[in-house]
């Protein structure tokens, strides 16, 4: 009888019942983590972008009553889609233009709402 053989055989067994599945429960496990962390930075670029446009937005209002830009809200969101084009790519955050536009214009809606709720 050849021990050998039937070692050989026996590990080549444990293997593909152990260490195959074990593999594919790894990698299962990094593509998770993988997807978790780019759901985590996307939300944590997305966060930023929210807080830069406020932020541009509210300037642009501030700077339109002061005068020193044109206080018409298309030259005003014009300055602020520029701006913070620039800004978030400075930061290597991506986002489409549309997306851009539509947060500046929820986040004016938003600076709206609340001045009418303190006028009222």
């Amino acid at each position: 009888m050849d021990y050998g053989k039937i070692l050989q055989f026996a590990l080549e067994q444990i293997i593909m019942l152990v260490l195959v599945p074990l593999l594919g429960l790894g990698v299962g496990l990094l593509i998770e983590k993988v997807k978790e962390v780019r759901a985590s930075k996307n939300g944590k670029d997305f966060d930023q972008a929210v807080k830069i446009i406020s932020e541009l937005v509210h300037a642009a209002e501030m700077a339109g009553i002061k005068g020193m830009i044109e206080a018409e809200g298309r030259a005003k969101k014009e300055l602020v889609l520029n701006l913070a084009q620039d800004e978030l790519s400075r930061r290597n955050i991506k986002m489409d233009v549309h997306v851009v536009s539509a947060l500046i214009e929820a986040e004016v809606y938003k600076a709206f709402e609340q001045f009418k709720e303190g006028v009222e």
